[in-house]
């Protein structure tokens, strides 16, 4: 057992029944007063002390106390207490909470400080012995009781159920639903509590995820201008390799030209030598002839000397002298000429020679010059090989990050689902919380028809009473004007028989003297008869207008039964469709609640979408790259702005 907290002291002064309850129950009363959960409650079982939370929300509710005990009365009182009439105070009472109290509704004090604190303080057991939510059998039964009894009261007047205890019951359903209905909202704030708290989870998850994304999304850019400043250093590679290889074909084809110039030349050089070798011999052959002759020609001219010749010796040999002359000067010619022809031979073939040596140069700098190319065709190579084993790394790389970032973007994907789920939670809860207003709203509309209908119930009797009371003076009055005039018709014609008679008397005699007072004294209460008929008549007249005015205050309470009976068809209509709706919506929210996340991307998106600050609500804006173009639709997500 506790101590008792001083903000309840009040009670105990006024002599009010404070049960002993432990500290659980407490929290469980003021759990179910102030809307707190377990995790706004903090309870220090230790010291039995109801906490600093416990003694704000008391302190609060100092002013509801204020109100408390002017509605409630002490224990001893309780035995002579109606139910009814308490019912009837906490109606009374609904409005002066709902004016002075900005803290709690009129459906709050409903629901949680009357029907708990009652309970608890006034043991209320014969209606509501657990004003939580738990009730007797006993009770529920006479509610029902007396909610069949209100119901047919209102569709049958002049039941045996008085207007009291109809009105009583539709209270207490009132109450009923009301606090059903409120349960739901409190309910329903718990659920938007948890998806509010989980939606901050979830837009914490995603600015993480985001991160992430973005981050690899940066990585997978910087790979892929790695990647194209490889595939340009290779490019201009092969361009030079191409180029060094057709360099080195052109001066093949060079070389091989001037091979075939040199093998000409070297031809031409052996021809002109074999030419000079020719001309060498026949040089040898005329000039040894041209010897010969002049060696004959010296001994002829030594024998021409000769005395002892005779002139035919001298004849002959002169003659000899002169052939072998000729022959020396022929051959000494052919000599010559060759020796020209030679020379020119010579000169050629040392042009040939020159052009030669031109040749094997340039031969042999051409091959040089093929050799430095096929050196940098190789280190061309090299280089090329170099780059594509980079560039297969950095694909590599390349395909990793992309997966990776596949999946990371798949997590996005997946959380901003759970988040788009709990929007929709969250749209459907308040559409709930909407309508369990409207539903509030519904059902003391219907409390307000309702009472004005066993209002009109319990006037109604009255009403037709009057009505037929008035019929009845109405018809009375009638028959009396009727005698009246029958009345009048017999006492005119009984003067006028007097008066046929007045006739036939004698002026001045005893009988015409009679006759005469008697018609006299006749035709004074004949006006007098009349006079009394024309009281009648507006006598008659007034019953009339009473009548029907009680016919047109009973036709229209029969007007205004009929249009509430209408209205109240409608709102029940309205408050059946709310709670199909209500309904409609819970199950909504329960199957998204256990709906597992299915999403699955359907085609990869380009690995450098980039994406902007946190709005879900914001369309994925989607920056493809040129190296693989995006695939995915635009749906809502989370981006970050792509860097400058």
């Amino acid at each position: 057992m506790v101590k008792r907290s001083t903000s309840f002291d009040f009670l105990a002064s006024q002599r009010f029944y404070l049960p002993e309850i432990n500290l659980v129950q407490y929290r469980n009363i003021l759990a179910t007063l102030f809307g707190l959960n377990d995790q706004q409650i903090s309870i220090n079982t230790a010291n039995d002390n109801l906490g600093n939370i416990y003694r704000q929300i008391i302190l609060e509710r100092e002013a509801y106390a204020r109100y408390l005990k002017q509605l409630v009365v002490p224990t001893r009182s309780l035995t002579q207490i109606d139910e009814a009439q308490l019912n009837q105070k906490y109606f009374e009472r609904i409005k002066i909470f709902n004016e002075n109290l900005s803290f709690v509704s009129a459906q709050e004090v409903l629901e949680a400080d009357m029907l708990l604190m009652f309970a608890h303080f006034f043991r209320l057991q014969e209606i509501r012995k657990d004003a939580l939510i738990q009730k007797s059998a006993d009770a529920e039964l006479k509610e029902q009781q007396y909610t069949n009894q209100a119901k047919y009261l209102i569709e049958a007047p002049g039941s045996d159920t008085t207007a009291e205890e109809a009105l009583a019951a539709l209270e207490r359903n009132f109450i009923k639903e009301i606090t059903n209905i409120n349960r739901e909202i409190e309910q329903t704030k718990i659920k938007l509590q948890e998806i509010s708290i989980r939606k901050n989870q979830l837009e914490k998850a995603i600015q993480t995820q985001t991160r992430k994304a973005n981050e690899l999304t940066d990585q997978i850019q910087s790979h892929e201008h790695k990647i194209a400043d490889v595939q340009s250093k290779t490019d201009l590679a092969i361009q030079r390799h191409m180029r060094i290889v057709r360099m080195i074909d052109e001066k093949k084809e060079s070389k091989r030209q001037e091979e075939a110039k040199l093998n000409a030349v070297k031809d031409k050089k052996i021809q002109a030598q074999a030419k000079i070798t020719k001309l060498n011999e026949e040089i040898q052959s005329h000039e040894a002839l041209a010897e010969s002759k002049a060696q004959e020609m010296s001994l002829l001219s030594k024998k021409l000397h000769d005395p002892t010749l005779s002139e035919a010796e001298k004849q002959q040999l002169n003659t000899a002298y002169h052939e072998a002359e000729t022959e020396n000067f022929i051959h000494s010619m052919y000599a010559f000429s060759t020796y020209q022809d030679n020379d020119e031979l010579e000169d050629i073939s040392k042009q040939l020679s020159k052009e030669e040596s031109v040749l094997e140069e340039h031969i042999h700098l051409l091959k040089r010059e093929i050799k430095d190319l096929k050196k940098q065709l190789f280190e061309t190579e090299t280089v090329i090989k170099e780059l594509n084993a980079k560039k297969t790394l950095l694909v590599e790389e390349h395909k990793k990050l992309l997966s990776t970032h596949q999946t990371e973007e798949s997590k996005l994907k997946e959380i901003i689902s759970k988040y788009k789920n709990l929007q929709q939670q969250e749209e459907l809860h308040y559409n709930n919380m909407e309508n369990l207003n409207k539903l509030k709203t519904y059902h003391e509309t219907e409390l307000v028809l309702s009472s004005t209908l066993i209002a009109i119930a319990e006037k109604k009797p009255i009403l037709i009473n009057v009505l037929n009371t008035s019929k009845q003076a109405h018809e009375k009055s009638l028959d009396a004007i009727e005698s009246m005039e029958m009345a009048i018709a017999k006492h005119t014609q009984t003067i006028a028989q007097k008066q046929q008679l007045l006739s036939e008397e004698k002026p001045g005699s005893k009988r015409y003297k009679k006759l005469q007072s008697e018609i006299a004294k006749a035709t004074h209460s004949l006006a007098n008869m009349r006079t009394k008929l024309q009281q009648q008549q507006a006598k008659e007249t007034a019953l009339k207008n009473k009548v029907d005015e009680a016919q047109q205050e009973v036709d229209q309470a029969n007007k205004t039964h009929q249009d509430i009976m209408h209205s109240l068809e409608n709102i029940k209509a309205e408050i059946h469709n709310l709670r199909q709706s209500v309904q409609s919506n819970k199950e909504q929210a329960q199957h998204l609640a256990q709906k597992k996340s299915a999403h699955t991307p359907n085609e990869y998106r380009s690995h450098t979408t980039q994406y902007t600050t946190l709005n879900p609500n914001n369309a994925l804006r989607a920056q493809t790259s040129p190296l693989k173009p995006s695939k995915y639709p635009t749906e809502p997500s989370v981006t970050k702005p792509r860097k400058s």
